[in-house]
């Protein structure tokens, strides 16, 4: 089964300090990603980057009490540097949490005759989660990397985790 590596809105506007949608966590799990990012290479397999991107009206942002963030056509939609994509790397642009909702990605993974997804990047509860139980219902095998992903807070970074294991049947590595 060939497998994709999944980096899931890594942005600007999600790690770097200060920006509107800081998680702090996001900087400690750079070094992981990375780790994935080369191995998925290395292997051959696809890195596909699922990035948020919005239009600067987006109702998300007052439906869901979120500031502005990874507004199209600003440095902060764009995937931070330690972990830029490569040319002719895949990029998924999302609107919503997962990253199969109105989006490309199955189209593409079925092209790439993919089985199987790694997950990594942010937010544990919200992205992650949603994209891994969106996997697992279109019978994809899912592994998420516990120690590649993040969350604003301990608290829902493990109820998501223990969610996505006991309920959804995702592999945590």
């Amino acid at each position: 089964m060939r497998e994709a590596l999944l980096v899931l809105d890594m942005l600007n506007d999600f790690v770097r300090r200060g920006a509107p949608l800081e998680v702090p966590a996001n900087r400690k799990i750079i070094p992981s990603v990375q780790r994935e990012i080369s191995r998925a290479r290395r292997k051959g397999n696809p890195v596909i980057y699922v990035c948020d991107n919005h239009r600067p009206d987006d109702k998300e942002f007052s439906k869901y009490n979120w500031p502005p963030h990874a507004v199209r056509g600003t440095e902060g939609q764009k995937v931070i540097a330690e972990l830029a994509p490569r040319d002719g790397e895949i990029i998924i642009k999302k609107t919503y949490y997962s990253a199969f909702y109105k989006t490309r990605l199955q189209a593409v993974l079925k092209k790439l005759v993919i089985g199987g997804l790694r997950l990594t990047g942010c937010l544990t509860h919200v992205c992650v989660l949603f994209t891994a139980y969106e996997a697992a219902l279109r019978d994809f095998g899912v592994t998420v990397v516990k120690d590649g992903v993040a969350d604003l807070t301990g608290d829902y970074h493990e109820s998501a985790l223990r969610i996505m294991k006991n309920t959804v049947n995702i592999r945590l590595e």
